[in-house]
């Protein structure tokens, strides 16, 4: 059996075309359960109008608050030998759940399939592959920080993980990471296993939508909640002392994302705003990175880096925009 766990908070709009999707697999032997996680719209009145009639759906209530509690929360109730993860607003094509136990019977650790990418209905791009992909731990860790191998592999949703590995090895959502959890558990589940799979059919399609809560690039500073991504990292580095070159390209990605938070900082000329940031524990730790400027406004930006790790001021005589960092 597997378990498809779910995640759901103000959904209200999207969660029964995510249902019924679920509902219209082909592969059959699976429990679906629904985590309402501290919504205040219609999503669980409408995740129990299933209950009765699906007697595979079941419904939690997790009240810590974000994504990886309920993740957490799914875990924990899985009664299945294989678990995914679906977001409450996209949907799975009907060969979602067999595409992906077909692979992992064969005995893999893991299996990860394409994508399609849709903003709202309309659909934009797909993520997949030629011909069917093989992986060691190492090669695999590899290619989540180094996107020019395979995309990016940092997603939870077009993976297949087996739930005995999960929960022996006490792999878990880090609820206090609210950007970048997702990679960091992919990163601690496979440094854990061997043998992964990437498939060619793109079962899931991944919807981009205009009202989403998850933050708008209108926004006018840099949300604390927003370095949540570095603290990801620190814990993804520590999963991957036994795979170096995996580690180095990790490295650079943390190195990277911290430019790339910085330059939104100074963008905005507010001197004081991230003085007490827990940012600044990043920045007092850049060096430590190893992280070589590629361009000249990098070079400036880490010297500027330096400067707020000491003082706590963001202030910049530079016009650092989106046009000249690139």
């Amino acid at each position: 059996m597997v378990s498809v766990i779910v995640p759901i908070y103000n959904a209200g709009k999207y969660i029964s075309a995510t249902i019924d999707s679920l509902l219209a697999q082909t592969y059959q032997e699976y429990e679906l359960i629904l985590v309402n996680n501290n919504s205040t719209d219609d999503s669980r009145l409408i995740c129990e109008s299933y209950l009765e009639r699906y007697p595979n759906v079941s419904l939690i209530d997790e009240n810590k608050q974000g994504v990886a509690a309920a993740r957490n929360a799914g875990i924990n109730n899985a009664r299945g030998e294989y678990i995914i993860f679906v977001d409450a607003d996209d949907i799975s094509e009907d060969n979602y759940i067999k595409v992906l136990v077909d692979e992992m019977n064969k005995g893999y650790d893991m299996v990860v399939s394409g994508y399609k990418v849709y903003r709202n209905d309309e659909f934009l791009y797909e993520v997949s592959v030629d011909e069917e992909r093989h992986f060691g731990a190492e090669n695999y860790l590899v290619s989540i920080f180094d996107n020019d191998t395979v995309d990016y592999q940092g997603f939870i949703w077009d993976k297949m993980f087996r739930t005995d590995i999960i929960k022996n090895r006490n792999i878990r959502f880090a609820e206090d990471v609210h950007y970048n959890e997702d990679r960091l558990f992919v990163t601690q589940y496979v440094s854990n296993v061997q043998k992964i799979c990437y498939i060619t059919n793109s079962p899931y399609r991944y919807i981009i939508r205009d009202d989403s809560a998850t933050g708008s690039s209108e926004e006018h500073y840099v949300r604390e909640i927003e370095f949540d991504e570095l603290k990801a990292f620190d814990l993804i580095l520590k999963s991957l002392h036994d795979y170096p070159k995996a580690y180095s390209f990790a490295r650079k990605n943390m190195a990277e994302a911290e430019i790339r938070l910085f330059r939104r900082m100074l963008s905005k000329k507010d001197v004081f705003r991230y003085r007490k940031s827990v940012f600044r524990k990043f920045a007092k730790r850049f060096d430590e990175l190893k992280y070589e400027p590629k361009t000249e406004m990098e070079g400036i930006l880490i010297k500027k880096l330096s400067l707020y790790s000491k003082l706590g001021i963001t202030y910049s005589s530079v016009d650092v925009t989106e046009e000249i960092y690139k």
